[in-house]
């Protein structure tokens, strides 16, 4: 199916991202994609540490920042300055929604407290993301990696044989996010009603205690510690990957009538009947034994092979696919959601947004923002005179952007 159109659904919302790296922008991201307009505050001289993250290409052309940053305007702001305050006062006069994942009391300091916005904008909805939240541990800094240590996630990451192992992906950056979202969207929603804001918190630290909301569930319940597992889990067994001839393929049964299926198309009737795999509880407690059943049939076969028997049977099952296999499966294709970006038709794709409304996936109308590209059209819209504009830069307030070559492309960001 192919996707065109956009459905701009909050469109004539104006948003203050103050974000940097990745859970606040990724915050600015979603809320673009859905059609506001969002104004990202960066500071000099560089602007987001994410435009020079290395990512295989040329320096200061980063797939993360291209990624989390489309459909953005940028507007550079120093803002340790004693004349920014003013600035950023007027734009939060016009917005809707501001968001920013500094450590507690960085804008306390700056006078960008809710109390403080609230004088001049009550109806604006604001949105902090933090590394600890507001415990005795507020101040300490804090990203991905150390979320994960900290919250617990990388005790049971790994097995037994190796060391403890990262998620390869920031998953606390993108679920704070999410949960901020929730927050951001349902405050928006009440404003409708009540005509004022609200103060949305969250934090990577919360974000994955609520991820991991079953395992710690289980042992305050239980008092046992999760086991490390590697790929599997102790939802339905078998349940994980397992090699096969020429790669791996993933076996999620998630029921006995499911076992009995897998069971006949890998090891025959006899194996679908052995009364000591018969029930979820048996073959849990029996778990590294069937794992090593299952292990010395799937070995015998080809992952296609693997895969066809038991999708044909009705088991849920994936091969394990590299990147370079997801990105041109048919089915990854067919849902054009990798995209290449309105604007920039020449350049590789990235992943669009993940929804889809109506049959409409948002499109990137545009590319991330070059630093600072949109200041002055942001600043006369927020009631600056051209004359006043110049001044903010003459005195370091603001700070211009890279100009356009003859050709009219933007530089590297």
């Amino acid at each position: 199916m192919q996707h065109t159109g956009q459905k701009d659904m909050l469109k004539g919302i104006k948003v203050l991202d103050f974000g940097r790296v990745i859970s606040g922008p990724f915050v600015g991201q979603v809320l673009s994609d859905l059609g506001a307009d969002v104004i990202k505050i960066e500071r000099p001289p560089n602007g987001d540490e994410t435009r020079s993250y290395s990512s295989g290409d040329k320096p200061g052309n980063s797939s993360l920042f291209s990624t989390l940053n489309r459909n953005k305007r940028s507007l550079v702001i120093d803002l340790g300055h004693p004349s920014a305050k003013a600035v950023l006062i007027e734009l939060i006069k016009g917005a809707d929604v501001l968001v920013h994942n500094f450590r507690p009391g960085v804008m306390e300091r700056l006078g960008l407290a809710p109390k403080n916005v609230w004088e001049v904008n009550p109806g604006l909805v604001y949105c902090g993301i933090s590394g600890f939240g507001h415990g005795p541990l507020r101040e300490r800094p804090a990203n991905d990696v150390i979320a994960q240590a900290f919250a617990g996630l990388m005790s049971f990451t790994g097995d037994d044989s190796g060391p403890h192992v990262r998620v390869p992906i920031p998953v606390a950056d993108y679920a704070s996010g999410l949960f901020a979202l929730v927050g951001i969207l349902a405050a928006l929603v009440e404003r409708n009603v009540s005509g004022k804001g609200r103060c949305v918190e969250t934090s990577l630290i919360e974000s994955m205690l609520a991820l991991e909301c079953m395992h710690i569930g289980d042992f305050l319940k239980t008092g046992k510690l999760p086991p490390r597992l590697a790929s599997g889990n102790m939802l339905g067994q078998p349940n994980q990957a397992f090699p096969t001839r020429d790669g791996a393929v993933v076996i999620a049964t998630v029921n006995d009538e499911m076992w009995r299926k897998c069971a006949r198309v890998l090891g025959g009737e006899s194996l679908a009947t052995d009364a000591r795999y018969a029930t979820g509880y048996d073959r849990l407690r029996l778990k590294d034994e069937l794992a090593g059943v299952i292990e010395a049939l799937t070995l015998g076969l080809t992952t296609e092979e693997c895969a066809s028997r038991l999708e044909l049977a009705g088991v849920v099952c994936s091969p394990i696919n590299d990147l370079a296999q997801v990105a041109s499966d048919p089915h990854i294709r067919a849902l054009g959601i990798l995209q290449r970006q309105d604007d920039l038709p020449s350049e590789p794709e990235l992943v669009a947004s993940p929804l889809v409304i109506d049959g409409v996936r948002p499109r990137s109308r545009r590319r991330a923002p070059a630093l600072g590209q949109d200041a002055e059209a942001i600043l006369i819209e927020a009631g600056f005179t051209p004359s006043t504009i110049e001044s903010l830069r003459a005195e370091g307030v603001v700070s211009s952007g890279p100009s356009y070559n003859r050709s009219g492309d933007r530089g590297a960001i």
